[in-house]
């Protein structure tokens, strides 16, 4: 039972996202370079580090809060200490404004591991970009 409430609110969470396809599929583009050498060093599963961004799924998987580190950090996104980059994600992620940017860094600046703060920090600019999405359709 608990099983099948987890996977109907992941299922909820991926369709409540309102992120053009445009802004996704540069976001894939961007990161997936990356991506074979942030699964070897993060040990994720290669579906579930490829449905992060293709279906906006964030599970709640160790594996996968360091994978999205590594790929954070190979794009210059964040420093290897856990100090997010704001401007780094201005520049180089689509639909990134510095407002949403510095609430994201707000909202993550007391999280200490930064394999999670990598995770969150990503999950925030999704739940942002997707709230000024629903505001400026």
């Amino acid at each position: 039972m608990k099983i099948t409430i987890f996977v109907l609110s992941l299922l909820a969470t991926a369709f409540s996202w309102n992120i053009p396809h445009d802004i996704q599929d540069s976001w894939i583009q961007v990161a997936t370079p990356h991506y074979s050498k942030c699964m070897c060093a993060s040990g994720a599963d290669i579906t579930a580090a490829e449905n992060i961004l293709g279906k906006l799924l964030y599970p709640n998987d160790p594996c996968l809060k360091c994978f999205a580190k590594c790929i954070e950090i190979e794009l210059g996104l964040m420093l290897s200490d856990g100090t997010v980059v704001p401007e780094a994600w201005v520049s180089e992620v689509a639909a990134i404004t510095p407002e949403i940017a510095e609430r994201c860094v707000n909202d993550t600046i007391d999280i200490l591991d930064t394999c999670e703060k990598a995770y969150d920090y990503s999950q925030c600019i999704v739940e942002e970009v997707s709230m000024s999405n629903d505001l400026n359709p």
